[in-house]
């Protein structure tokens, strides 16, 4: 209890400079920390696979990753950065693929737990 109470203080400003969670509160910010997973993933690693259905969002906290569209570079998702979220707020196929260029430290959040944040009335 007091390892996830502890890394979810680690959690809360980087959170904090994420626009969706800017103007939450710390205890909010605590909030949506307890809600998410941190993971590690090699790069190389499929975080999001285009057209696949989408259960889970990911913020990426260390790292970066390319986000492609039908084989073609659209972007690059680096630290802050949220993705996967679109599958979550009713585009239920994944619209691109997003994969690990570095190795990456992610917070995952389940489609469950999304919808729970967005039940308290946190954006």
């Amino acid at each position: 209890m007091i390892r996830n109470q502890r890394r979810n203080r680690k959690y809360v400003e980087q959170l904090r400079a994420i626009a969706p969670f800017a103007e939450c509160s710390t205890r909010e910010l605590r909030l949506v920390a307890s809600f998410m997973t941190p993971i590690t993933r090699p790069a190389g690693t499929v975080l999001v696979q285009q057209g696949t259905r989408g259960r889970e969002c990911f913020v990426i906290v260390a790292g970066q990753a390319v986000v492609e569209r039908d084989g073609a570079i659209v972007g690059h998702a680096v630290a802050g950065s949220i993705v996967g979220e679109l599958a979550l707020m009713g585009e239920p196929r994944r619209t691109a693929t997003v994969t690990a260029a570095t190795d990456v430290e992610i917070l995952v959040m389940s489609q469950t737990e999304f919808a729970s944040i967005r039940g308290l009335g946190i954006r």
